[in-house]
């Protein structure tokens, strides 16, 4: 695994660049092809229609971010190791805050994935993987 963590880590980022792209073409476009992807959720993506084209600026950021977390987990970097750590610590966050909602069972599923990834993440062999530059 720790060998393979890199590879892994940036493929996971490049799918999750690819989601937010994706996601603001939604929110730039509602009626356009990619809206298509709302079905899941229908209710969420009417209330968050209501925010207009500056979701989707916000999708283009988150974006750039998982971009960036993409590119130094490829290249095994130190930057891109801290980068997908703040990552996930930001998801673990916002999961925790939907423990208090009626959306908790999903935040607990959440903060018990994210708590594997930072587990596996911070295991010596996986994190000497990414070079110090």
């Amino acid at each position: 695994m720790a060998r393979h963590a890199p590879l892994i880590l940036a493929i996971f980022f490049a799918l999750a660049t690819l989601i937010c792209l994706i996601s603001a073409l939604t929110f730039f476009d509602p009626h356009g092809p990619f809206a298509i992807i709302w079905r899941v959720k229908p209710a969420e993506y009417s209330q968050m229609l209501d925010l207009g084209p500056m979701l989707a600026w916000g999708f283009l950021a988150l974006a750039a971010v998982m971009a960036t977390a993409a590119i130094g987990c490829w290249r095994h970097r130190l930057w891109g190791w801290w980068t997908a750590m703040a990552i996930f610590g930001v998801n673990a966050l916002a999961d925790a805050a939907r423990l208090a909602s009626p959306t908790w069972v999903e935040g607990l599923t959440g903060l018990v994935v994210v708590a594997i990834i930072l587990g596996l993440m911070t295991r010596p062999g996986v994190r000497a993987r990414f070079a110090t530059a």
